[in-house]
Formats: C-alpha cells, sequence, structure tokens
C-alpha cells in the first residue's frame, strides 16, 4: 500500500508512530489534521504500528487526508498501557512525502547526515535536542534534493503521464538505478520494448531517460515506477552533496526561532555554492 508505514528489525513491543511536519507541527491521527504540539494531545498523534512477521517489521497506515508535505516519522515504544511523551524513540527516524491522498512516498530511515554527525557538527553534548536535529536534517534533506533534482538515499518514486510523448521520457529524479515497471491504461508494458538510461555507483552519469524501442506498444494513462538515489547509505551519497545537507541542517538549527536577524529563507553562502555544483541540468534530445 501506498500509504503504508514500515519500520524494520527492532525488538518487539508496544510501538506506534509519531508523526510531525519539517516545520515542528503535529499531525493527528484522530483527525488527519496538524496541529502546533501540546503535550495533553500526545495520545492523539499516536499511530497504531502492529508487528507483521518475526523478522521484526512493524506496519502503520498514514492517515489518509492529512495535508500534503514532508512529515518525519519515529517509530516510539510505549513504557505504559497509553501514549506518553516519554516514550523510547527507536533510533533513526523516515522521511515520508505525502501527496494529500494515496500517493505517499515513504523513505528509508537512513538519511545523508546523521544526529550524531550534526551534533558533533554544532558542537552539541547531550541528546536533548535530537529530535530539532532530526527534523534540520530532514529539511536539510529535502531542500538539496528539491534544489538539485536528486534524490541522495535509494528509493522508489513515480511519474504519472497523460499519455506516451513523441520522444524520451525524462524522469524528474536522479540518479537514476531502475525502471521497475511501465504500465499504459492499467496494462503492463513489456520491459523489452523499452530502454533505460541508468546510473552506475561512480559514474557521473546520472541516468534518467525512458526510451521506446520501436514506439510505444500501449495507449492511455502512463505510470512509472522507478528508484532513485546514490545508494541505500550515507556513504554512497557524494561527499559535496552530504556536506551541503550538513552545513543546511546546521543552518536551520541554529536559526530557528521565529524571531531572528537573519532571513531563514537565505541559503548560506557555502551551501549555495555546493548545491550549484550538484545541479542536475541535462538535456534530453530524440
Amino acid at each position: 500500500m501506498a500509504n503504508e508505514l514500515i519500520a524494520s528489525d527492532l525488538t518487539p513491543g508496544a510501538t506506534y508512530y509519531a508523526v510531525a511536519t519539517v516545520g515542528g507541527l503535529y499531525l493527528r491521527a484522530d483527525t488527519a489534521a496538524v496541529e502546533a504540539f501540546s503535550s495533553a494531545h500526545w495520545p492523539s498523534y499516536a499511530i497504531a504500528a502492529g508487528q507483521a512477521n518475526a523478522a521484526g517489521d512493524w506496519f502503520g497506515t498514514f492517515p489518509a487526508g492529512a495535508p500534503g508535505g514532508v512529515y518525519v516519522v519515529r517509530l516510539r515504544r510505549r513504557v505504559g498501557s497509553t501514549p506518553d511523551l516519554e516514550d523510547d524513540a527507536q533510533e533513526g527516524s523516515d522521511e515520508l512525502q505525502w501527496a494529500g491522498g494515496a500517493d505517499a512516498e515513504s523513505v528509508p530511515g537512513t538519511m545523508p547526515v546523521s544526529v550524531a554527525q550534526l551534533r558533533a557538527y554544532l558542537r552539541i553534548s547531550g541528546t536533548d535536542e535530537d529530535a530539532l536535529l532530526a527534523d534540520a536534517i530532514a529539511a536539510a534533506t529535502e531542500h538539496v534534493e528539491r534544489e538539485t533534482r536528486q534524490r541522495l538515499i535509494s528509493r522508489a518514486a513515480t511519474l504519472k503521464l497523460d499519455g506516451f510523448p513523441a520522444g524520451p521520457i525524462a524522469l524528474p529524479w536522479v540518479p537514476v538505478l531502475s525502471v521497475d515497471g511501465v504500465t499504459a491504461g492499467g496494462e503492463t508494458i513489456d520491459p523489452d520494448t523499452y530502454t533505460v538510461d541508468v546510473h552506475t555507483p561512480g559514474d557521473e552519469a546520472r541516468g534518467g531517460r525512458v526510451l521506446a524501442v520501436g514506439g510505444w506498444p500501449g495507449s492511455g494513462p502512463v505510470v512509472i515506477s522507478y528508484t532513485a538515489g546514490y545508494g541505500d547509505s550515507t556513504a554512497d551519497v557524494p561527499p559535496s552533496l552530504r556536506r551541503a545537507v550538513l552545513w543546511l541542517a546546521g543552518h536551520f538549527f541554529e536559526n530557528r526561532e521565529a524571531a531572528t536577524e537573519k532571513p531563514l529563507t537565505e541559503t548560506p553562502l557555502g551551501v549555495r555554492t555546493l548545491i550549484e555544483s550538484n545541479m542536475f541540468r541535462e538535456a534530453f534530445s530524440a
């Protein structure tokens, strides 16, 4: 299911998901609305997570009707009979892109920069600020990805078109690791009827084109499912992009107050330089 929340390799226990926007608003599971944090409403933020198998996979359902946007998802383990603010947060967090309907795109919990790395960069001792640091990393990752048109950590993506174009299809996110399926009018297109430019780790070419072999064999609405990103781990992401996320996350964290002398929309010069040097501008031609 597109709106399924999944966490893996966790010790069994009573768990639930807590979901917040990158701006710090919390999503209520009962109403699918977002609101400023309220400790009294914490039980309403809990999205039930059930253990699906012995491997420790936990499944929950993102509330339909929630506003579209990027959310930070954390799995928590209950210490009492009901969800409580003091419940243990499990290691790591997920970012989830929600389109406001059934098209949710869940992302692996791995981020290009870890909370520990950002904590060290900002010279923060202790873990009291970890939730805010994780939010800053998620927001910085989203910004860098949007500006460069690149997915940093690999994940599934979908392109929907009204029909097949006359020329090659440019996938919106690179680097493209694979095209996992193409359908037209609800019918699966034979993979032998098209070719895909894919990214090879270590190669500067980042792929991103799907080309028909002798013309597309179907018609109707087109859905292309593909995987984009540099890999599943932080080490797979180019150092300059990791540095951009680190610097920008630090900027977001240190300028998180509503009232600040610095404009929050202004990207630090060093980050801007790194982003511009990594922007994907490949031209597509027939």
